[in-house]
């Protein structure tokens, strides 16, 4: 059995994987573990079978996947999404507010539920989505482009 995670710090997966807990506790089994860096990269995985079971898919991914026919089974809904999510901006960018990010680029991840939280506060605003530009990365792809400095505003 394959199973994937994202290494999101202190989620119930991330313990049982530090604890040894899938060797402890299922026995006999073969148990395979796959980072993913993102919801969309694992959904692929699971559309294709090479992985059987995922922790730690947003909420909208799998929605999106379920209503396109992917046979996904949710068995376990571990959060509710309240301010888990926010927009980060380097200082001296001249960001200031979501205003400011007209015809800018914006870094998240496309398929999450970044893409559906900006667009509804960007129409909140009167804005048009198309007024940002968004740019698909990966959180360890986004990283590394904050910290070489090239990159002025993330949603994660």
């Amino acid at each position: 059995m394959v199973i994937g995670y994202e290494n999101n710090g202190a989620d119930p997966e991330m313990v049982a994987i530090a604890q040894g807990f899938f060797a402890k506790y299922m026995k006999g089994a073969h148990v395979e573990l796959r980072l993913f860096t993102s919801g969309p990269a694992s959904l692929a995985a699971l559309a294709s079978g090479s992985l059987q079971f995922m922790t730690g898919i947003g909420n909208p991914p799998a929605a999106a996947a379920i209503s396109q026919g992917v046979p996904l089974q949710v068995v376990w809904a571990q959060e509710l999404y309240t301010t888990d999510e926010g927009l980060v901006v380097r200082d001296g960018s001249g960001i200031h507010s979501l205003k400011d990010l007209q015809h800018r680029q914006l870094a998240l991840v496309v398929g999450s539920t970044s893409p559906f939280e900006v667009a509804t506060a960007l129409k909140s605003l009167g804005l048009a989505e198309s007024s940002v530009t968004f740019v698909n990365m990966s959180p360890p792809v986004m990283v590394a482009t904050w910290e070489r400095g090239q990159l002025n505003a993330a949603y994660v």
